[in-house]
């Protein structure tokens, strides 16, 4: 596991970790990003949220992505005074369809569902690899 570190800004807490691709490393990540979100008192329906989204989207990465080069996957999660942002970064090719588009794989739609229930939108950047990002208020 590697730590990218923390953001500077004094309101803004974010993590990136570089992870091995593997089942194990969505819950640790889910465990990481709950531990957090709890110490810094944001309310039990966010951190549930986060936990949730982190593993939706960590798990969708290893079900349908593909490892860096070096075997890992990256998560990343910040919050501040408004939403928490949570990012999975694999470096798969497969096409993510925006939020409401029909997707073409069952286990993906499923995932990207519970996503867009929770948070009711996603992003995906698919410049290098796969990023998808989601925002739970």
């Amino acid at each position: 596991m590697t730590d990218r570190g923390c953001a500077s800004e004094p309101d803004l807490v974010s993590v990136s970790l570089v992870l091995p691709f593997e089942w194990a490393s969505v819950a640790r990540a889910q465990r990481m990003i709950g531990a957090m979100l709890e110490a810094s008192r944001l309310s039990p329906d966010t951190v549930a949220d986060a936990r949730i989204v982190l593993a939706e989207l960590a798990g969708n990465a290893i079900q349908h992505g593909a490892p860096t080069p070096e075997g890992e996957l990256e998560v990343a999660w910040s919050y501040g005074a408004g939403p928490v942002e949570v990012t999975v970064h694999d470096h798969g090719q497969r096409v993510v369809g925006a939020s409401g588009e029909v997707l073409s794989e069952v286990g993906l739609a499923r995932d990207m569902t519970i996503v867009g229930r929770v948070c009711g939108s996603w992003t995906t950047d698919l410049s290098d690899g796969v990023r998808v990002t989601a925002l739970v208020r």
